[in-house]
């Protein structure tokens, strides 16, 4: 499972989570973006990427349940 911020230097979450993807052997790597960014934009985001996402000001019990259904699903 990789945890990325969205609003790295450089690349961007939704470039690496696109990378990911195509890269040979993480093709079906879970990720989830974590970020302070504006909500209402995260969750745009991660729609647009396929991927769940949790921002930075989540309380520590939501951050784990999102990790947890995240391990947990098969896909």
């Amino acid at each position: 499972m990789a945890i990325l911020d969205f609003a790295m230097p450089g690349l961007d979450g939704g470039q690496v989570v696109r990378l990911v993807r195509e890269a040979k052997g993480l093709e079906r790597m879970k990720v989830l973006l974590f970020s302070a960014m504006d909500p209402t934009e995260l969750k745009t985001q991660a729609e647009k990427h396929g991927v769940p996402f949790v921002n930075k000001g989540a309380s520590w019990v939501s951050i784990v349940n999102v990790v947890d259904t995240i391990l947990a699903s098969r896909s």
